[in-house]
């Protein structure tokens, strides 16, 4: 999962495909990557944090049912 702003970017395209590509080496490693702008974190910290929690809730939830699904596949 990945949030982010395209505005943080909208001086440099270079930087907004290295982070693209960054983003997607993580998540192909299994690594979830959540996006925010500095200003939210300072004037929306409540709003922020309860998305952390709630991406992370979501994440662990659907993590509990990808082995089972895995294990019949595979006939296990």
């Amino acid at each position: 999962m990945s949030w982010c702003c395209e505005a943080e970017w909208a001086g440099s395209s270079g930087a907004y495909r290295r982070d693209r590509r960054k983003d997607q080496l993580l998540q192909e490693n299994r690594y979830l990557v959540l996006r925010y702008l500095a200003e939210d974190l300072a004037r929306e910290l409540d709003s922020v944090l309860d998305g952390i929690l709630r991406a992370l809730s979501a994440r662990r939830n659907t993590a509990a049912v990808i082995p089972m699904a895995a294990l019949r596949r595979s006939g296990a």
